[in-house]
């Protein structure tokens, strides 16, 4: 009994969560929408606050050219070029997060 009432449960929140994501996907969410930028400016955020204590010329070209690539992203309103966008910025926060972690140590890593 108790198994079964696991499994209505987690059923009902399967339910209540696709409309949920489906709506999501519209002009506020999605990996192209406004909280997908809000979110990869707080981690550009995050990163610019961990590189204070340190120094890195290498990371402060990557947190540079990340928040070029987020001033575009959110100019940009083709959803093709957004995309491409959206892929570039993931890349360049992706060498960012490697920069930073390599910041401040002899040799840059």
């Amino acid at each position: 009994m108790r198994t079964r009432t696991i499994l209505i449960a987690a059923l009902t929140l399967i339910m209540l969560a696709c409309p949920a994501a489906a709506q999501g996907k519209g002009k506020g969410g999605g990996v192209e929408g406004r909280d997908y930028e809000a979110a990869k400016a707080a981690e550009i955020a995050a990163v610019r606050l961990q590189l204070a204590s340190r120094s890195g010329v290498g990371a402060l070209q990557e947190l540079a050219d990340a928040e070029t690539l987020l001033r575009r992203l959110k100019e940009t309103r083709a959803p093709d070029l957004r995309r491409k966008l959206v892929a570039e910025l993931d890349m360049a926060l992706t060498r960012l997060h490697v920069a930073a972690d390599g910041a401040g140590t002899p040799g840059g890593w």
